[in-house]
């Protein structure tokens, strides 16, 4: 029963996760700001629901196959599906980025504004999947680790909290500082949850190494973004 809870306050915990910053809006600024905001958040959870959730689904099927066989070693042997994950979503990210300014000014002019948020928010694309891949890892009966995976979970939101009531006043970069906030709560959970699933700290300059491998497709799109804009 204790392990059932853990896991059901989990999966609540990460649900939870996409809610903060426009519960936080919603309690501290006006309807315009929550409005442009929603807007982009509702774009990106219908990334999330693609990208995340689907490719947590079908590594998650092979992962409990294979874990039955070689136990806590085989997440060494989901590095490349991983991989091939980070790329494909750094692509994706690629093609929001040129084409999401077309996209929302023809067919929702006056959301505009809120371009540079869905730009922001699927930044995180990539590290969120890779994020609840180790978790779910980190539940499995191999190491039965539920409990630090809710605590994770439980940190990133604390950290969002956080930073959206200190150090977001300015309301011209509300729609900039919430999803830049919103990517630093999902790396933060994604280096966690990533960590304890390689167990990094046996090797920290192989487990650094591992995690900046998996990112750089994302830092590779993003500077070629940036010398083309």
């Amino acid at each position: 029963i204790k392990s059932i809870f853990l896991l059901a306050m989990m999966r609540y915990s990460i649900d939870f996760f996409h809610k903060i910053p426009l519960t936080i809006l919603a309690i501290l600024w006006d309807k315009t700001i929550l409005g442009y905001f929603a807007f982009a958040h509702k774009i990106f959870m219908i990334f999330v629901s693609i990208f995340p959730f689907l490719i947590q689904e079908v590594m998650r099927t092979r992962m409990y196959y294979n874990i039955a066989k070689l136990f806590s070693k085989e997440i060494h042997k989901m590095v490349i599906p991983m991989v091939i994950y980070c790329i494909f979503t750094s692509f994706v990210w690629g093609m929001i980025y040129w084409w999401s300014y077309f996209g929302i000014s023809r067919f929702f002019p006056n959301y505009a504004t809120s371009v540079i948020t869905v730009n922001l928010l699927c930044l995180s694309l990539m590290p969120l999947g890779i994020a609840k891949i180790c978790s779910d890892f980190l539940c499995s009966l191999s190491l039965n680790k539920t409990g630090y995976a809710l605590i994770s979970w439980l940190s990133a939101i604390g950290l969002q909290v956080v930073l959206l009531v200190i150090f977001i006043s300015n309301e011209n970069d509300i729609l900039t500082m919430v999803p830049i906030v919103y990517l630093i709560s999902t790396l933060t959970i994604y280096i966690l949850a990533f960590g304890a699933a390689f167990n990094v700290s046996r090797d920290w300059v192989k487990g650094v190494f591992q995690m900046m491998y998996m990112l750089s497709p994302l830092c590779i799109v993003g500077l070629i973004n940036y010398l083309m804009y």
